[in-house]
């Protein structure tokens, strides 16, 4: 190895350092930016619900499971599912509303991460739902969908 390698080795690891971390920035100023708009969407949303007066929350599947009698489930696989068609939550119904727009600032930093994570395009583990009737409830990922929905996402 000439001297002059090793120079130019560090060198092209620390300009791929300071571009990852420019990456990681820009996610995170765009994620911050996507969770105030969830943020202020869900404040309109819960204004919108008032005036109308419609529910604006998600349904509990607890509440479902106790007021019908459901058989025995059983694991679906895994397939894509329209985000339109999840209208419940498996004990979070607190924390979303029910267009999965964060209620309480009280997971930003994880919604965040989530939402950094998905526009580095950093693959996540998919979502766990329980299907019910015509509508799917979230039991893991609310936080992904949440994000999802935010992006946009169909599907």
């Amino acid at each position: 190895m000439l001297p002059g390698d090793l120079y130019r080795i560090q060198a092209a690891a620390a300009q791929t350092q300071h571009h990852r971390q420019g990456e990681e920035f820009w996610a995170t100023c765009a994620a911050l930016n996507l969770y105030r708009r969830a943020r202020y969407r869900c404040w309109w949303a819960k204004v919108w619900s008032a005036l109308t007066r419609r529910p604006g929350i998600l349904l509990d599947l607890d509440a479902v499971r106790a007021a019908c009698t459901l058989q025995t489930g059983y694991h679906g696989g895994m397939r894509t599912v329209p985000l339109g068609l999840i209208r419940g939550s498996e004990g979070r119904c607190q924390d979303f509303d029910a267009g999965f727009r964060p209620l309480r600032p009280l997971h930003r930093e994880r919604w965040v991460r989530i939402a950094v994570a998905r526009l580095l395009r950093t693959l996540l583990p998919p979502v766990a739902l329980a299907l019910v009737g015509d509508r799917y409830f979230v039991v893991d990922g609310h936080h992904r969908i949440s994000v999802a929905r935010a992006l946009g996402q169909a599907e």
